[in-house]
Parts: C-alpha cells; structure tokens; sequence
C-alpha cells in the first residue's frame, strides 16, 4: 500500500479544506501546508535540492511503512548525527551520506553528490560498538535520518 492509499481520507480532507491545495509532513502524518511553518515540515527540513512539492509527490508514491522502530541506540546515532542519509553499499556496510547519495554511473554502489562537500563516513555496525541497522539493506533506498528521528522507540 503507498502512502497515497494510506491517507487518502486525510489528504482529501486537506485539498477540500485548504486554498493552497498541498500537503505538508509533520511526524510522517500528512497536514495542510498553510497550517505549518515551513521549518516544522519534514519535507522541508530534509535535503533542499529538491523542492517541497516535489518531496510531497514522491512521499506519496512510496510504499507506506507500519509501525518503524528504533532502538535507543539506533536512535542516538540518529540524534547525534542530526540529518543526512543511511545506506548499505555493494559490501553490505552501512554508510552516512550528509546528502540524498546518489548511484555511480557504472550503478555499482552509492557515492556523494558533487554539491555534498563532506566526505561519507563508514559505520561499522557488525562489532558491537554502533548500533546495528539491520533494516536497512543493500539496494534500500537511503534512509533519511530526519525521518528515522520520528520513528517510535522501542522499550
């Protein structure tokens, strides 16, 4: 089920109501975007290559994810970091991107974007002092931190 699906009642609601006819994201839930500074907006809090209405389309066509969880570690990794991205690469190790990675031409693993002027950084999940990040797997679209920070933590 896409994200569109998943809130339909939601997003009609807001198009009917709202003259600006968008949507904004506040805690992965979809909200009028006149009801919002843009800051409080996941759309417009994550990378700013990309325009907001353009993040809104593509949020809508993902597929909708149920009940995200972190552990306390995972998600003090995340809050420490603050935004960026995580992705395995070819090798299956986890991977921080400051900005959306994207695929090297030969398409054989993620690199930095030309405007990305700090270098990724190799987490080394698989020996006990990073917390382990499981979930995301090789070939996963990267993972926003930003979003990650408004996912539930497990008890």
């Amino acid at each position: 089920m896409l994200n569109a699906e998943k809130y339909k009642e939601e997003i009609k609601k807001i198009i009917n109501i709202s003259s600006a006819s968008f949507i904004a994201l506040v805690n992965n839930s979809p909200v009028d975007c006149l009801d919002i500074n843009c800051e409080e907006c996941d759309f417009f809090r994550d990378d700013r290559s990309t325009s907001c209405r353009q993040k809104a389309l593509d949020w809508l066509i993902q597929e909708y994810k149920e009940d995200a969880t972190l552990t306390s570690r995972q998600y003090y990794l995340c809050f420490s970091l603050q935004t960026g991205y995580l992705v395995r690469n070819r090798n299956g190790n986890l991977m921080w991107f400051n900005f959306m990675p994207v695929w090297s031409d030969n398409k054989l693993d993620y690199i930095q974007d030309k405007k990305d002027r700090i270098s990724p950084m190799f987490i080394n999940d698989h020996v006990g002092y990073f917390p382990n990040f499981d979930f995301i797997k090789k070939g996963d679209k990267p993972y926003s931190i930003v979003e990650m920070l408004n996912w539930e933590i497990e008890k």
